[in-house]
């Protein structure tokens, strides 16, 4: 029969045996909350971003299609709390913002706003396909040819705890396209 000493000692090492384990929970679960706060704040900036382009859907020809690529962009970023690492708005594959760093570049083809598209692809980047020069046609697969408005947000990410690489040391990006007409 074991005394208090002898208890208290198979007590300490049981918390030895199990403290590395419960331990690695614990940081793991800060780095995936921390993961899962930034996306959802990347999910509301992108949400704010789409929000001023239906806004300004009227905008989205070749007259106005860079105002309103900068507008979004100025938009984007706003809900970090940090410096925006990259993102892009792309104005019906014509007014292009470009930010690296939080430093926005204008880019692109103006004219290409006045044109209507069939975009494909399940993320940023989208391929555009071939100009029209009417709404409304068909697309191959589905929905019909339209003005749209694209924007990826892409903020890094590093763990705390990188070492036990429990999640990856990397960027999480968010994007959208949305039919304006």
């Amino acid at each position: 029969m074991l005394g208090w000493r002898g208890r208290r000692g198979s007590a300490a090492i049981e918390f030895a045996a199990t403290s590395p384990v419960l331990l690695l929970l614990v940081v793991g679960a800060v780095d995936l909350g921390r993961g899962i706060q930034l996306r959802l704040k990347l999910e509301a900036d992108l949400a704010a971003a789409v929000g001023v382009g239906l806004a300004k859907a009227s905008q989205v020809e070749s007259t106005d299609g860079a105002t309103v690529a900068s507008a979004i962009a100025a938009m984007m970023g706003a809900n970090l709390g940090t410096t925006l690492t990259s993102g892009v708005v792309i104005v019906n594959d014509g007014p292009t913002v470009t930010i690296t760093n939080g430093t926005a570049v204008s880019s692109g083809t103006a004219a290409n706003a006045d044109d209507y598209y069939c975009p494909t692809g399940s993320q940023y980047p989208w391929t555009w396909g071939t100009a029209m020069t009417s709404g409304g046609a068909a697309c191959t697969g589905n929905g019909y040819a339209g003005k749209f408005i694209t924007v990826y947000e892409s903020q890094t990410f590093t763990p705390y705890f990188s070492t036990y690489h429990l999640l990856p040391s990397n960027s999480i990006p968010v994007s959208a396209i949305v039919q304006v007409q």
